[in-house]
């Protein structure tokens, strides 16, 4: 990874509360709505958040009924989810480990991999390496990324000093020209997003 992101000490800075209220979860709702329908649409029985951070998302999964595990490498972040999951009354199971090494870290396969706003943050190289590594775990990635746009330049520039990357849907389908892309919409939501799925092919 090019850059070494404190995404603890990034929310916290960000944010004014990461306590989080059951109130909270209709907002989370609304925030990634193209995203969890696409989830959800598989209709999967297992599903593992990685490089979760707040983990909103896998919250309204879990609220929904579905098993989620969530993952990432910074034990404050896991904690938070961990606290966070008493806060809200629901259950995760919670992981610690890193994409480049997904199928050596969970011992179990999955229905479903997915994230947001998060392979932005590396570069085309170590994108590749990360998805096929979530193939194995996987038979589908759901995953979002924001696109190179006039409202995400604003959006992010003003607001961020982290390493990010804003590029076309032209650019992300090259960097993805290696792998099955089941689907790869222009989404606003939060922001300017390409929604992709990713499929294991069959050999």
């Amino acid at each position: 990874m090019p850059h070494e992101i404190d995404w603890f000490q990034h929310y916290n800075s960000k944010l004014a509360s990461l306590d989080f209220k059951k109130t909270d979860l209709n907002k989370f709702k609304r925030q990634n709505k193209a995203l969890l329908r696409k989830i959800i649409s598989f209709k999967p029985r297992r599903i593992i958040e990685v490089g979760c951070g707040l983990a909103r998302d896998s919250f309204v999964l879990a609220s929904k009924g579905f098993d989620v595990t969530v993952l990432d490498r910074d034990p404050r972040i896991l904690q938070l989810a961990k606290k966070n999951s008493k806060n809200l009354g629901l259950h995760l199971k919670i992981i610690k480990g890193i994409f480049f090494h997904l199928q050596k870290t969970v011992k179990s396969s999955y229905d479903v991999v997915f994230h947001s706003g998060a392979l932005e943050h590396f570069d085309d190289k170590d994108v590749v390496k990360i998805l096929r590594n979530q193939l194995e775990v996987a038979p589908v990635i759901v995953f979002s990324v924001p696109l190179k746009s006039r409202f995400n330049e604003k959006y992010f520039r003003g607001k961020e000093k982290v390493f990010r990357r804003l590029l076309s849907k032209k650019a992300w389908l090259k960097i993805l020209s290696g792998f099955c892309v089941a689907r790869a919409r222009l989404v606003h939501d939060r922001h300017d997003d390409l929604l992709l799925v990713l499929i294991r092919e069959r050999h």
